[in-house]
């Protein structure tokens, strides 16, 4: 199955024992139930919006050369892919949109201010500045130009390299809420996750970026 079918596998058997299994911690009285179930489906919605940007850049340096950035590209796209379906899998369960009926991605983060530590509360100052609601985002014009045929594949990489660290590094401050606060073992394991694989990959890119 490999290491990475046996995770998702794990994330699936959390969603389906969660209602067997409450593992949750009261946050505060009366509302922590409530708080603790829209940090998880904020979350969610807001990690398959993150992802889908992820995989369109990532899909855009995928070709018949393979260098170590392409080898980057097309591991991000089959593990997020599989991420994303979990995702989507998940939120139905939940009977949850894929998108906040507000259409205020982080609106999760904003309703938990008290539970926020330094850095999530300056990541959500970011996203309140930012025009497209969520930090790490990246402008599309800014996507387009990776297609760029007029580019040489380095410059295009060197590009990719820095729209993927800045998405990375908001991936990480979005998930380190969700994963301590989540109140499903499938979302907290998921945000788990996405810290310790996005924050291996931006040591990763980083290096290449010198290089």
């Amino acid at each position: 199955m490999g290491k990475y079918g046996l995770f998702f596998l794990g994330l699936l058997l959390g969603w389906w024992l969660a209602p067997q299994a409450d593992t949750r911690a009261p946050l505060s009285p009366e509302s922590a139930v409530e708080n603790r179930i829209d940090i998880d489906i904020g979350y969610a919605q807001s990690m398959l919006v993150h992802h889908q940007q992820a995989l369109i850049m990532a899909s855009l340096m995928q070709g018949d050369q393979q260098s170590a950035v392409q080898g980057l590209a097309s591991r991000i796209v089959r593990e997020q892919s599989m991420e994303m379906e979990s995702l989507k899998g998940w939120l139905a369960g939940q009977r949850a949109a894929s998108l906040p009926a507000s259409g205020d991605l982080m609106g999760w983060m904003k309703n938990n201010s008290q539970l926020l530590n330094v850095n999530e509360a300056l990541y959500l100052e970011r996203c309140e500045r930012s025009p497209l609601g969520m930090a790490g985002l990246v402008e599309s014009s800014s996507i387009k130009k990776l297609g760029d045929g007029s580019m040489t594949l380095k410059e295009r990489e060197a590009s990719f390299l820095k729209l993927m660290i800045e998405h990375h590094q908001g991936a990480v401050s979005m998930s380190t809420l969700p994963s301590r606060a989540a109140g499903t073992p499938f979302i907290r394991n998921l945000a788990q996750h996405v810290l310790q694989r996005q924050t291996q990959e931006l040591a990763q890119m980083m290096a290449m970026l010198e290089q």
